[in-house]
């Protein structure tokens, strides 16, 4: 059958009674595979007991079909057995051979809820929701398929959440925005990141963007967001002192693009309320995410940068991102002097 992470975890919390015999955990958030197994594992053998804990891999499979079935059929001593197959990043022999130990064991009957003797549980994030395995999984009612997506922009703002409401922190809107821009790809490595968070900001009540910048392995360096507004008050001299404190500190020529880009484009978006009627404080807060700090610099900008001056300085820049995707200039002085061009 298939089931959703979260069937998974009302599953883990109801006690190893409600898990079926077999879980498969697979899908394109490596990290949301590893959590949830390991949630597993947990549950079902908490101490890691080496007399009721199998593991084994693709390759052990390839080497021994049988296996995955010869573990299953032997009873653990003391307990429930744990047995534990990693198929994350398998080759296509791995991965077809952990296919068919599956087939091979969903095939026969199975033993679910209390009178089970062991839960089986496979990682697998070389895998889709078209793949045999899955497949094979999805279409036994005894056992689950639990795919893990990459976490979208809801799903990040519920784990930070979750997060926080086990700390009591609260957290100001732009930091809560930031963190849903800078994190997702991996569930394991959010988690991760919000634990440092939280553990950096233990004696505060609330968590700050400034926290977040500081602590966010994938933030971006605070001067580049200075560089952004020394752009948009078309300010030279600070623009080009930025630059300098930015290539000092290392920070990549295309992040600065990419930033300044992000910049011109929600300048660019206020003009356009602003000409459509709205006052620059109402054009401030429809931008997503709105703009809660530095509100005076925004409205400074919106008054030295003109629309078709906006217009221009961002075909500029799309100019100058996309020869540095094709690798026509390698040289971070082409990117300084296009950017201090903006701020003329």
């Amino acid at each position: 059958m298939k089931w959703n992470p979260r069937q998974l975890e009302g599953a883990i919390e109801k006690g190893v009674n409600a898990l079926p015999p077999l879980v498969l955990v697979y899908g394109d958030d490596g990290g949301l595979v590893r959590v949830l197994a390991k949630k597993v594992a947990q549950l079902v053998c908490p101490n890691d007991d080496p007399f009721l804990v199998d593991s084994m891999n693709a390759d052990d499979l390839k080497n021994t079909p049988s296996l995955l079935t010869e573990s299953a059929q032997t009873i653990g001593f003391g307990g429930m057995k744990l047995i534990k197959v990693d198929a994350a990043h398998a080759d296509a022999a791995g991965t077809k051979a952990v296919t068919e130990a599956v087939k091979s064991l969903v095939s026969e009957d199975l033993q679910t809820g209390a009178e089970k003797s062991a839960v089986i549980v496979i990682s697998a994030t070389g895998i889709d929701a078209k793949s045999a395995m899955a497949r094979a999984v999805e279409g036994h009612k005894e056992v689950a398929a639990i795919r893990c997506f990459l976490d979208s922009g809801r799903d990040l703002a519920t784990v930070i959440g979750e997060k926080l409401a086990a700390t009591g922190q609260s957290i100001t809107p732009e930091a809560r925005q930031f963190l849903i821009d800078n994190l997702g790809n991996d569930r394991g490595v959010t988690e991760s990141e919000l634990d440092k968070l939280v553990l950096y900001t233990a004696d505060e009540k609330q968590i700050t963007l400034e926290h977040c910048l500081e602590v966010i392995a994938s933030a971006p360096s605070v001067t580049v967001f200075k560089l952004c507004d020394a752009i948009g008050m078309r300010d030279l001299k600070k623009t080009d002192a930025t630059l300098q404190m930015l290539e000092h500190e290392g920070v990549d020529g295309n992040m600065m693009l990419a930033l300044v880009a992000r910049h011109m484009r929600r300048l660019l978006e206020c003009q356009k309320l602003c000409q459509n009627g709205m006052n620059p404080g109402q054009a401030m807060m429809k931008l997503r995410p709105p703009v809660f700090m530095g509100k005076d610099e925004f409205q400074m900008q919106l008054r030295r940068y003109p629309m078709n001056r906006l217009e221009l300085a961002l075909e500029r820049l799309y100019a100058l991102q996309a020869d540095s995707r094709k690798g026509l200039h390698a040289s971070d002085d082409v990117i300084h002097r296009g950017l201090l061009a903006l701020s003329a």
